[in-house]
């Protein structure tokens, strides 16, 4: 019996004869066929077992790629390059190119590829391993014996896979291949002419394949068949086919799950529905969601990254937290991870208010490290065994695997396994000492290259690329994010055999694939996907993607489909969370988020449409006891910049956040500065010169200010840079001419006191106090160079100065009663006095204090912020108070009045 190759218009039904080996690419198409799955990789992976040969894993051969990389340049740069080098070996072995007929290309980087692909096999050889790429060529050489042989759904024949073919295939066998007019099917026809003279030979398919003979298009002829025939004549797609599109690819997914949901409905079972998409990885996240949320079954067999998984994520960040040391954000980001055991809020506070660096530092801030105390740390020359590593890491697996839905434990089980697998790999190759931070980056590494499909359901609605569904048959098929430049997905540039290199290479006849082939092939994937569907096809596109405006595939555009514009709306909500945001104000008692939902509505609604203020502004109509409270000169600056502020913070408790800024900022240098000045002037003796006496102690100060808890200056990165420079501004701040008068004494230093001020319990520090020929002078020091910031002086305008009024009287008055009293703000940056600009009248502060005493009294704390709103400018809490335009429409509680500032 000869060799047949069956020529099939797209849409038969087969059913093979008994006593055949059947061979399919995926598990749909042998389901269509009614026989077990068996690919032609593992009838490679059989036949090379049988000869001795083994196919090289993924951390194999990477392994031995970097060696190979490193016998051709030398040194240890494998590492490095041989990511770069990867697809292109990939490309010459899998499309049959002898690495040595390219060892004198005309092009350098030809001639290098051809070196190192040389190196690899070599090293693979030794090894008696064989790369992925070539093993159905090296399964072909081997000494093995033919058989009836029937392939179907390789549908778009590799070189590779032809060859095998071709050697199993004995008398009796055959392969079946669509056919047809169309410039796809060009590569079909040159491949059907191949294996003529090969000695096969060409025929329609009989009647024990499939049911009408004819080549043209059969009678009762699949639903998918004529939509496919459709799109390679182009036209006639949109009496045929359902389209729509959506605002986004969430929107898009959601309508798709709704229409799924409905045949789901309807009786139809899950497995005779399939969502295709060009790209999976995005779309595959949207349609997990999206199913969890309607109670959907959904699979997603797309293979992810580990790292895209759940365990894998979390064995990322705590590689990210080991090989960096312990630092404060990786150790942060891995303890919020799902997986990790949370830290509480006052871990968090500390965490932020220290930002650790290193395993001591966390024990300092009271957080002990988990999930184990790795042997080494980071910077230390110690050397451990790979395989002890892996050891610490294959005890804390069984961790990253413990959800309560079996279906999600069964794919972390899978992907820790497979990790596991890496690692071993990994050790095998070789089990040298390493740091860990190299073993951290290769474990790294390890997590972003192997992949493990999302499998969400024993049965459900499966999400798979076009060429998955090869074969397959299926009575509703939905075609997902149509549009150009996604479908048919991009062709994607190799770093060495580029396409250019390809197309000269292909002249000078060496067999591989140029632009044309990559897109014919991406083309034909979408055709025999659009063959499977045996009663429906929707397609689907979102309008915006990634927050670009997109376009409608140009084939779709040339088959004539009309694409409805969808405006968001749903037909019935499908589930709680949705029915919730169609209308939030619905009253559902079966939902228990319903009540506060809608009181949260309500509150919105207020904010943003009454033309009163209410509590939610900040007039609560709550009195505060003026007596018992006790109000700092900053405090109060507070209330009188925007009252709501000091409300947030010191009547609802909500805390600034008290994590570290990347650098230092005012507040860390006036800290440090204040500090430093106190201590340079301690001890003054009596009659001594209080400059040169803080000059010689200045240096000293600066130490142990630094050695301050509340100073944390070895946290910033750039303070030993600085700090000479800072030394240097606080010397020349001493002896400049205005930091004390020549005949001042010294009195006091960070003077306490509490008084009373306008009725007001007053409490603060005094930087520094002189006594002068003319009277005592209460000096606060300032990092700024302008006159401070103070309350609304009830024209809307910050020009109210509180601070030295509070400081006279209050302090004044009852540290030194009867003596002249005055004030003054000195500039450690600019070595001058900060001097206000225009009168204060006093008034103006009893009026001030009179606004504060009624609007305590009445529980008025509106968000009412001066006019240039420059308090807002500092204000940590923007996102609670929300000022803007509505602003604007509401009557202002306090009426103040505004003045022209002249």
């Amino acid at each position: 019996m000869a060799r047949t190759v069956y020529l099939q218009n797209l849409g038969r039904r087969l059913a093979p004869p008994p006593g055949q080996v059947v061979v399919t690419p995926n598990r749909r198409a042998a389901e269509a066929m009614g026989v077990e799955w068996l690919t032609l990789d593992e009838l490679a992976s059989r036949l090379l077992g049988e000869s001795g040969l083994k196919i090289a894993s993924f951390i194999t051969g990477q392994w031995v790629l970097r060696e190979a990389i490193g016998d051709v340049y030398g040194g240890g740069e494998g590492t490095e390059m041989a990511l770069r080098w990867r697809e292109g070996i990939d490309a010459l072995l899998r499309e049959g190119v002898a690495p040595a007929q390219l060892a004198t290309d005309e092009s350098p980087r030809i001639r290098e590829l051809a070196r190192v692909a040389m190196a690899y096999r070599e090293r693979l050889r030794r090894l008696a391993l064989v790369d992925p790429a070539e093993s159905l060529w090296q399964a072909a050489e081997t000494d093995l014996s033919p058989c009836r042989l029937l392939v179907y759904g390789y549908f778009r024949p590799r070189r590779d896979e032809l060859a095998l073919i071709d050697r199993l295939a004995g008398d009796g066998s055959g392969i079946i291949l669509p056919t047809g007019d169309s410039r796809f099917f060009s590569g079909h026809r040159e491949l059907i002419a191949e294996l003529r003279d090969r000695g096969w030979e060409a025929l329609p398919a009989p009647q024990s394949l499939s049911q009408p003979e004819s080549l043209e298009e059969p009678s009762g002829a699949s639903f998918g068949w004529k939509v496919a025939r459709s799109l390679l004549e182009g036209s006639g797609m949109g009496e045929m086919v359902s389209a729509f599109s959506e605002a986004t690819v969430e929107a898009e997914v959601r309508e798709v799950m709704r229409r799924v949901g409905e045949q789901l409905a309807s009786g139809v079972a899950p497995e005779e529905m399939v969502l295709v998409a060009g790209d999976e990885e995005s779309y595959g996240r949207s349609v997990l969601a999206v199913g969890r949320e309607y109670g959907i079954p959904v699979r997603v067999s797309v293979e992810m990254p580990l790292a895209e998984h759940r365990p894998g994520s979390w064995i990322r960040l705590m590689m990210e937290m080991v090989g960096g040391g312990y630092g404060y954000e990786p150790t942060l980001r891995f303890r919020g991870h799902s997986l990790s055991p949370g830290l509480e809020a006052s871990q968090l506070s500390e965490a932020a208010r220290r930002r650790p660096f290193g395993l001591d530092g966390w024990r300092e801030a009271g957080i002990e490290p988990w999930p184990l105390d790795w042997p080494v740390w980071p910077g230390q020359s110690e050397l451990v065994p790979r395989s002890q590593l892996v050891r610490i890491i294959a005890a804390v697996l069984p961790l990253a695997s413990s959800p309560t839905d079996a279906s999600t434990r069964a794919t972390e089980e899978l992907v820790t396994g497979k990790l596991l697998n890496g690692l071993n790999d990994l050790v095998r190759m070789a089990d040298e000492p390493v740091t860990v931070e190299r073993f951290a980056a290769e474990v790294i590494e390890l997590l972003g290259a192997l992949r493990q499909p999302a499998l969400m359901e024993d049965r459900g609605i499966e999400l798979l690329r076009p060429e998955m569904v090869s074969g397959g048959r299926f009575q509703h098929l939905f075609l997902l994010g149509m549009v150009e430049g996604e479908m048919p997905r991009p062709i994607r540039e190799e770093v060495i055999l580029d396409l250019y290199e390809r197309k000269r290479l292909r002249g000078e006849g060496f067999p591989l694939a140029t632009a044309v082939d990559l897109v014919r092939r991406e083309m034909l994937s979408l055709i025999f996907a659009l063959e499977t569907a045996t009663a429906t096809v929707t397609i689907s596109l979102p309008r915006l993607r990634k927050g670009e405006p997109t376009l409608v595939a140009g084939f779709l555009r040339s088959a004539g489909l009309k694409i409805a514009s969808l405006a968001g709306e749903r037909v019935a909500a499908m589930s709680p969370e949705e029915a919730r945001r169609i209308d939030p104000s619905a009253e559902r008692a079966a939902d228990p988020v319903s009540p506060h939902l809608r009181s949260a509505l309500l509150v919105e609604r207020s904010r943003e449409l009454s033309p009163e203020r209410d509590e939610y502004d900040g007039v609560t109509g709550r009195p505060v006891a003026i007596d018992q409270r006790r109000w700092s000169a900053s405090q109060m600056t507070k209330f009188g910049q925007c009252r709501f502020r000091w409300f947030c913070r010191h009547i609802l408790g909500v805390e600034e956040d008290a994590e570290l800024p990347d650098e230092m900022g005012s507040r860390q240098y006036g800290r440090l500065f204040h500090r430093a000045l106190e201590l340079a002037l301690a001890d003054l003796p009596t009659g001594s010169d209080p400059r040169q006496w803080a000059l010689s102690r200045i240096e000293r100060a600066l130490v142990e200010a630094e050695s301050d808890p509340e100073n944390p200056l070895h946290r910033f990165p750039a303070w030993p840079a600085q700090r000479m420079e800072w030394l240097d501004r606080l010397r020349r701040a001493i002896e400049s001419e205005g930091f004390i008068d020549a005949a001042a004494e010294v009195i006091g230093r960070e003077v306490k006191f509490e008084g009373t001020w306008h009725g007001l319990r007053v409490t603060g520090s005094i930087d520094r106090i002189d006594r002068t020929p003319d009277g005592i002078t209460m000096i606060d020091y300032k990092t700024s160079s302008s006159f401070p910031k103070g309350a609304n002086d009830g024209s809307g305008r910050l020009r109210l100065d509180l601070q030295l009024p509070l400081y006279i009287e209050a302090a004044g008055g009852d540290l030194f009663p009867g003596e002249e009293i005055t004030g003054r703000y000195y500039s450690l940056t600019s070595l001058r006095d900060l001097v206000r600009r225009g009168e204060q009248p006093d008034e103006a502060l009893a009026a001030f204090a009179d606004r504060l005493h009624h609007q305590l009294a009445t529980g008025d704390f509106a968000v009412e912020p001066d006019l240039a709103e420059e308090a807002c400018g500092y204000c940590e809490f923007e996102l609670v108070c929300r000022r803007g335009e509505r602003l604007a429409r509401k009557s202002s509680p306090t009426a103040t009045g505004v003045e022209d500032e002249e």
